[in-house]
């Protein structure tokens, strides 16, 4: 009888550690997952608005009468392999080229097609805003979740490690100089 409350016993612990391993995997996939797709948004309007930005430096060009393009580093990147961090970079370094080349020449926002890339652009930023703010809450969710135990052990099991932020900085290292204002 008692080898049978042991059997039982036994049998109701490996349930419950059972039941918590599963409720935390799935907690850290469902993080994860939402990440993702957090990722996939930014990463469509990150492309939208290289687009845009295209079209305005064809629209320069025109406007201008330069045969020179404004955003070659922008260009450059279609080449290369770059993480969404630094395409995010690289798209708002060529922002300040649109503000600036609209600062000099304001008669240009009579344009309809510029006024439309603008609203696109726009559009775009309002979407990645909403976006890189959904990531970072459920960064936040994750990393909280895989320091905690027992998710801690899970995460560790299945080589799970803490995620960072959009901005791209890394809290834990020395480096200081990614903090600028």
């Amino acid at each position: 009888m008692i080898i049978i409350y042991i059997f039982l016993i036994i049998i109701l612990i490996g349930s419950v550690g059972a039941l918590i391993y599963v409720i935390n995997y799935n907690k850290l996939k469902m993080y994860e997952a939402r990440i993702d797709q957090a990722e996939s948004i930014i990463d469509d309007e990150l492309r939208k608005k290289y687009d845009y930005l295209m079209k305005a430096d064809i629209l320069f060009q025109d406007y201008l009468k330069k045969e020179k393009t404004l955003m070659n580093d922008l260009k450059k990147i279609k080449d290369t392999n770059f993480s969404s961090f630094d395409l995010d970079r690289k798209i708002e370094e060529a922002m300040l080229i649109v503000y600036k080349v609209v600062g000099d020449n304001p008669d240009i926002n009579n344009n309809s097609n510029f006024a439309e890339i603008i609203n696109n652009i726009k559009n775009a930023d309002e979407k990645l805003s909403a976006a890189k703010s959904f990531y970072n809450k459920y960064t936040a969710k994750f990393n909280e979740t895989c320091a905690m135990f027992p998710a801690n052990l899970i995460a560790k099991f299945h080589h799970l490690g803490i995620k960072k932020f959009y901005d791209g900085k890394d809290l834990h290292d020395e480096i200081t100089d990614d903090f600028k204002l």
